[in-house]
């Protein structure tokens, strides 16, 4: 396999267990989901995640999050635009 979805568990988790994941971790997931095709099932895990947590309400809210200054580094936070919050904007993830 190539591209992220190389580290998501075969099978993919039930839907249940999806959305009670929140946080980095729920938005990775998120993402992830984005990157396998399966767009509505990661906008409705975003939905839910957004529930769940206010982290998951903003791009620029998760990237402030505490821990997350690994996204501070300009090689890091370029692999990142490219992979990660695309899949985030692409669930309907905004900006702000």
């Amino acid at each position: 396999m190539s591209g992220p979805t190389h580290m998501m568990p075969q099978p993919f988790a039930a839907e249940s267990e999806i959305t009670g994941v929140v946080g980095v971790a729920g938005s990775i997931v998120i993402s992830l989901l984005n990157f396998k095709g399966e767009m509505d099932r990661a906008s409705a895990a975003l939905g839910e995640a957004h529930k769940l947590s206010d982290l998951n309400s903003s791009i620029a809210r998760l990237s402030a999050a505490p821990g997350q200054q690994w996204l501070q580094r300009p090689k890091i936070r370029a692999l990142a635009e490219a992979t990660y919050f695309v899949g985030l904007r692409k669930a309907g993830m905004p900006e702000e």
